[in-house]
């Protein structure tokens, strides 16, 4: 049978098509209307039905995120994660907020069932973080068959724990796996907000001969904050906006904010041991000259004589922080105790 009856929403955009039994039992059970002889128009009914929510999936091939759908998966037990409502592009979105910035994995999860086989199907979302400065995040998607063994067999027998075992770890390794974070997988809209970048991916997956499918969230030691995407026309007015460039951008602050610890740091008070001279061209006048030395450069203190425990302290302190200290010929001398 082929599918040749053409499938609108509520507005008349096509959003795909179907078979005419199909088509039949829409408009019988009141989801759907005719709007020609070989055309139904869904109908807004505002039903939450699981059932209602399947037929759009099916129809439309884009599965979209909606923050009521997911939960956090029962079987990790380092979950951090909040759902609540934000205010996004001047309206209230019920948003997943998962992650921290510590070490604890958070897995978000929504089980899709009912899906057409062997049919290419989209998962659409949004999101804000979900990246660190330090880029060691791991942000990503799983989406992956799920595996529910029949009760029992043809032969009334329960089925073997071996083979429901084989058969989940089978579907796990051909899981699809998305990198959303950083530029692994790139976002088909990439802008900036109020919250810095905001993304919208659409992961592609193909379910072969499987009807029923898991959608698994991964972060782990960053924030990252997961909501429904509007359309595309709404993201238009905002400025394009590429993680490359929040990244340049990042990098800019955390430098200034380094050539400020690093002016608090040199034009700081001069300690009683310090008022020899041996560290007096580090501060004062020649602080301006030291400051980018301070963010990874280095300073020569070749042949110099250094008699204060104080000043040898805050050189090793300057080289903690990246500064490369040349102390070739140096005379190093501190015998007062001054702890």
């Amino acid at each position: 049978m082929e599918k040749n009856i053409i499938v609108t929403d509520e507005l008349g955009k096509p959003i795909g098509t179907t078979y005419p039994k199909r088509a039949k039992g829409l408009v019988k059970n009141g989801r759907a209307e005719y709007a020609g002889d070989r055309e139904i128009r869904l109908k807004d009914t505002r039903i939450p039905t699981v059932e209602n929510h399947t037929e759009e999936v099916k129809m439309s091939k884009t599965i979209n995120f909606s923050a009521r759908d997911f939960k956090l998966e029962d079987t990790c037990n380092s979950n951090v994660g909040v759902r609540g409502y934000m205010t996004i592009g001047g309206e209230s979105t019920e948003v997943w907020e998962i992650g921290d910035w510590g070490w604890n994995w958070t897995s978000l999860m929504r089980d899709v069932r009912g899906l057409e086989k062997n049919t290419d199907y989209i998962f659409r979302f949004a999101m804000t973080g979900g990246h660190t400065d330090d880029d060691k995040e791991v942000s990503m998607v799983h989406i992956t068959r799920l595996c529910e063994p029949a009760p029992s067999d043809a032969t009334g027998e329960a089925p073997n724990a071996e083979d429901i075992e084989e058969a989940r770890a089978r579907a796990w390794d051909e899981r699809y796996t998305y990198r959303i974070g950083k530029s692994s997988f790139e976002p088909v809209i990439s802008k900036r907000d109020k919250t810095g970048l905001l993304r919208v991916f659409e992961l592609p997956f193909n379910t072969g001969d499987s009807e029923n499918w898991r959608i698994i969230i991964i972060a782990q030691h960053a924030v990252a904050r997961f909501f429904a995407p509007k359309d595309d026309a709404f993201y238009a007015e905002l400025e394009d906006y590429s993680f490359e460039q929040w990244r340049n951008d990042r990098t800019e602050q955390l430098r200034a904010e380094k050539i400020r610890e690093a002016r608090a740091y040199l034009e700081g008070p001069l300690s009683d041991d310090d008022e020899d001279g041996d560290m007096q061209p580090m501060r004062g006048e020649a602080s301006q000259e030291a400051i980018p030395n301070f963010f990874g450069g280095k300073i020569d203190m070749s042949e110099a004589e250094i008699h204060s425990s104080k000043a040898l302290r805050e050189l090793l302190t300057m080289a903690k922080h990246g500064v490369s200290i040349d102390l070739t010929g140096a005379i190093i001398d501190c015998d007062e105790d001054e702890d």
